[in-house]
């Protein structure tokens, strides 16, 4: 079982049941969480500090991350699939071949993050912050202001 520290707690175990229980409670800061290969879908996280974490290869499906902060994140390989993320923190966050299929990323920071190879397929970056966003191999089916491209790599 992996451990973390958290600034407002003991040595705490890092599986989803938890993690919901907590939020629950009303803590926010999940810094540098492991949930690695975890179901963690149709959730509301709204405001949720998951910076530094490692969720890769996980199941988020539907989840709302509303105002989340999700800087420097591994994300890699996840399936944020219908997932809300307006007005999300992602910057410099690892989304390399994310599944964000229908998500809403609207007014989300995604500056510097690593969206290569990652499907955007229906998904709303209306205002959403792309500069100096990877978008290498990236799959988006619509088409977007260039203006929200132009500082992204493509």
């Amino acid at each position: 079982m992996l451990l973390y520290t958290s600034p407002s707690s003991q040595l705490t175990t890092t599986n989803p049941e938890e993690v919901l229980k907590r939020y629950a409670r009303g803590e926010r800061d999940f810094r540098g969480i492991n949930l690695s290969e975890e179901m963690l879908s149709w959730v509301d996280l709204e405001g949720i500090n998951l910076s530094g974490a490692q969720l890769y290869v996980s199941i988020l499906e539907g989840v709302n991350l509303t105002e989340a902060n999700l800087t420097r994140a591994n994300l890699s390989w996840i399936d944020l699939t219908a997932a809300t993320l307006i007005k999300a923190n992602l910057t410099e966050t690892n989304l390399h071949k994310a599944d964000l299929r229908g998500a809403d990323l609207s007014g989300a920071n995604l500056q510097g993050s690593d969206l290569s190879g990652a499907n955007l397929q229906g998904a709303d970056l209306s205002g959403a912050n792309l500069q100096g966003a990877d978008l290498t191999s990236a799959v988006m089916s619509r088409s977007f202001d260039i203006g929200i491209l132009k500082l992204a790599a493509l």
